[in-house]
């Protein structure tokens, strides 16, 4: 899995509002229900010790008329405790931009990090989370990603 889009840009700049939802670019598996489910309920099912359960609610496999590669939209819901949040991804298949990795801080106390202090991720460069804004902006009927890429 490749981070790409709002999420990413929000680690480079301030937006001044937050996305809903986490964009990836997937490579070496096929766009199919049956693969999706079956690799996300294999993620899900992972025991990492830390109090969080994640269920797969709905996966919807897209075909994008614009672009020259499909998609699919994945819905999750995480649970600690008694809390639920719902996570909605965006997954994107055959995009030909070379991922670079990315090492990114976590969320941390004055104590020390709440869990690991960084993460090393796969993601787009900074110079193709632009050009997807711009090119999904005039896609757009509400135009949102406008504000992004050019804020």
């Amino acid at each position: 899995m490749c981070l790409k889009r709002g999420t990413l840009l929000a680690k480079y700049l301030p937006l001044g509002r937050e996305t809903k939802d986490l964009d990836f670019f997937i490579q070496k598996l096929s766009n199919t229900e049956k693969s999706l489910e079956s690799v996300l309920r294999s993620v899900c099912d992972i025991d990492v010790n830390d109090s969080f359960v994640f269920e797969i609610v709905k996966v919807d496999v897209l075909e994008h008329i614009h672009m020259a590669y499909t998609g699919a939209q994945i819905s999750l819901l995480a649970k600690f405790g008694a809390t639920k949040t719902a996570i909605r991804m965006d997954l994107g298949f055959g995009d030909i931009v070379e991922a670079i990795d990315y090492q990114m801080s976590l969320t941390a106390t004055t104590k020390g990090p709440l869990f690991e202090s960084k993460i090393s991720l796969r993601c787009y460069p900074k110079e193709f989370i632009f050009a997807g804004k711009t090119r999904d902006s005039s896609f757009s009927r509400r135009r949102k990603y406008s504000h992004e890429g050019f804020s």
